[in-house]
């Protein structure tokens, strides 16, 4: 009996596998060396955005997982993106699962959560001082009309305020009181649910409704500009506080063709998020990142951030951020959903 209960506490001793930390670690990992291996070079971004490499047990984690990401990943066929970057978006666009009804019944909203910070400029008759804001927006969308409400977070100045004109200008920035609309519209740009339930599912039709969407009536971007616009639309419409499952899985596999894609490794949001991120940088020198879940592929955050020094804005600035934080449907304005699994 005792030979028996010592071989026991042997099994039951036996270290445990990998947590979950060290196996997104290593699938980052892993997708920057497929990055590379495509020729395509990654240049870090400030420190505090990465997460350290764990030494050793990443090399075995990765060697256990190229086989299954090669097959899973990496699927055949020819994208403009980065092939690691085209697999995270194709991922994406599979998870997407959480939907609104394509008709809200009575009684039924549509709800979604979001922090957006953002670079703004208090005014007075002395000058104007620039600081980053950041404020939490719930919306619930109706059958008809939708409710807004915005709440401050806070308010960074971009310099420390040295007089009693810039604190009293800083202290004017306030959150949007709540208000109700009517329409059907987006909030972001003019297009409403109906509209995106008639997209085209093909990607190349997908694509040019992306830039129709974007673009003003009869405008047609040249050629050097056509990723940049697509890429931002993508995210405008993202923002949107309904979006269908199918519209949103048709963006990421649009965003996987868009040339100048490309993997950045494991990085952080506003909230201390950490996610496989996505970017594209743009003619203007500003690096635009999506933000994954590393376990479900849900969409966590979207930001713009300074490659280089733009004024006083230092290399690696995040000049606008987005974090998604939940969706879903709920039975009156003012219900919220708490559990963040249930983000989009």
């Amino acid at each position: 009996m005792s030979e028996e209960l010592t071989a026991i506490r042997t099994v039951l001793a036996e270290p445990e596998g990998p947590g979950d930390a060290a196996w997104t670690v290593a699938r980052a990992a892993l997708l920057l060396e497929i990055e590379e291996s495509s020729g395509t070079r990654v240049r870090a971004r400030r420190p505090r955005r990465w997460i350290p490499a764990v030494g050793l047990g990443t090399a075995v984690l990765i060697a256990g997982m190229v086989l299954l990401v090669t097959q899973v990943f990496v699927r055949g066929g020819a994208v403009q993106a980065s092939p690691a970057a085209a697999a995270v978006l194709r991922r994406a666009a599979d998870a997407v699962l959480l939907s609104p009804p394509k008709a809200l019944k009575p009684g039924e909203y549509w709800y979604t959560e979001n922090e957006g910070t953002y670079l703004d400029d208090a005014s007075s008759r002395h000058g104007v001082i620039a600081a980053f804001v950041s404020q939490v927006q719930r919306e619930w969308v109706g059958r008809r009309c939708g409710t807004r409400d915005d709440r401050l977070v806070g308010v960074r100045p971009l310099v420390r305020p040295k007089s009693d004109w810039q604190r009293h200008a800083l202290a004017g920035f306030q959150a949007n009181p709540s208000f109700t609309s009517c329409g059907g519209t987006g909030a972001d740009q003019p297009v409403s649910y109906s509209q995106m339930l008639r997209a085209p599912t093909s990607t190349s039709a997908l694509a040019s409704w992306v830039l129709r969407a974007e673009a003003a009536p009869g405008f047609t971007p040249k050629p050097q500009y056509r990723a940049q616009i697509m890429f931002t639309a993508i995210h405008d419409i993202l923002i949107e506080p309904i979006v269908s499952a199918r519209l949103q899985a048709g963006l990421y596999r649009v965003a996987a063709t868009i040339p100048g894609v490309r993997m950045l490794g494991l990085r952080h949001d506003t909230l201390g998020r950490t996610g496989l991120a996505v970017g594209f940088v743009d003619h203007n020198g500003y690096e635009d990142e999506l933000l994954f879940d590393p376990r479900s592929y849900a969409l966590l955050d979207y930001d713009e951030t300074t490659r280089h020094r733009s004024g006083p804005l230092p290399a690696g600035t995040v000049t606008q951020e987005t974090a998604f934080l939940a969706a879903g449907l709920v039975h009156r304005i003012g219900q919220v959903i708490r559990d963040n699994q249930a983000r989009r």
